[in-house]
């Protein structure tokens, strides 16, 4: 069955203690140029609201997506007073290329919600993927950053695990980090395998 989401537009803090930069170079010298590139987008996209929203309005136990396109969050919130919706996307364009996509994932019983915020570069391929999870499994919250070069390949990777009701920091547990990773083909490697890139007109 198909992933959902809420309607709902979330600033993830930076991560915080994440796994030790790697020791290659090149690999240091392109995270420390995807992080200035994040950094940018993130003072970009929070001057002002997503300029494309999008949402899936099919029923939840519909298997075929139906990716509708909305003018503003507002529009999509009065949509969502006769109905519900599970998955929606906020979308920032810079020089008429996605650099950004915050997505919210969950579903109707309400006991896990996942946000994704995905920066793409300008040939479309994505730099940074900021996850996370809230989940009553373990009642922790996992925060997770990867970073990527322009084929795809994993830079790096930090994980940050919390206790869902105090926001205390936990230690990684397997079982709901094993939950998450099953979630990675979510990372949409490229803006055009995003589910909804032939609504949105990616170019």
């Amino acid at each position: 069955m198909k992933a959902h989401g809420w309607a709902l537009f979330l600033v993830i803090s930076v991560l915080g203690s994440g796994v030790a930069v790697s020791a290659n170079p090149a690999r240091s010298a392109e995270i420390k140029r995807i992080d200035a590139y994040v950094k940018v987008v993130r003072s970009y996209a929070n001057r002002s609201g997503p300029q494309l929203v999008v949402a899936d309005v099919a029923d939840f136990d519909q298997e075929k997506p139906d990716w509708k396109k909305f003018g503003s969050v507002k529009l999509l919130d009065k949509y969502r007073e006769d109905r519900e919706v599970y998955d929606s996307a906020n979308n920032w364009f810079r020089n008429n290329k996605l650099v950004l996509s915050v997505i919210t994932l969950s579903s109707p019983s309400g006991d896990w919600a996942k946000y994704l915020r995905l920066y793409y570069r300008n040939d479309g391929s994505l730099a940074k993927a900021d996850s996370e999870l809230r989940t009553f499994h373990g009642t922790v919250i996992v925060m997770q950053g990867l970073y990527f070069d322009r084929t795809g390949k994993l830079l790096k990777k930090t994980i940050d695990v919390f206790d869902l009701a105090t926001k205390k920091r936990r230690k990684p547990d397997s079982s709901y980090l094993s939950d998450d990773q099953a979630d990675d083909d979510k990372l949409y490697r490229t803006t055009k395998k995003l589910p909804f890139a032939h609504v949105i007109q990616v170019r």
